[in-house]
């Protein structure tokens, strides 16, 4: 249940932020000029994605490690 957990969050977390992208990618010339659309529009994405990655992956591992211990002691 664990990696179906962490799949099914990764794509949803993934989809959220490429919203948000979409979002600072459709703003008009008058909105990309003010300061929050110029702030939006260079927003590390990438990095957004990392650090859901990162997480959301440890705390996969935590679950597997809390519920079967390290290495299976």
């Amino acid at each position: 249940m664990i990696l179906p957990t962490f799949v099914f969050v990764m794509i949803n977390s993934f989809d959220c932020v490429d919203e948000f992208k979409a979002n600072g990618d459709d703003l008009d010339a008058e909105e990309a000029t003010t300061q929050f659309g110029s702030k939006f529009r260079k927003e590390p994405w990438g990095m957004f994605e990392t650090v859901v990655t990162i997480l959301f992956g440890a705390t996969a591992l935590t679950q597997r490690h809390a519920i079967w211990g390290l290495f299976n002691e």
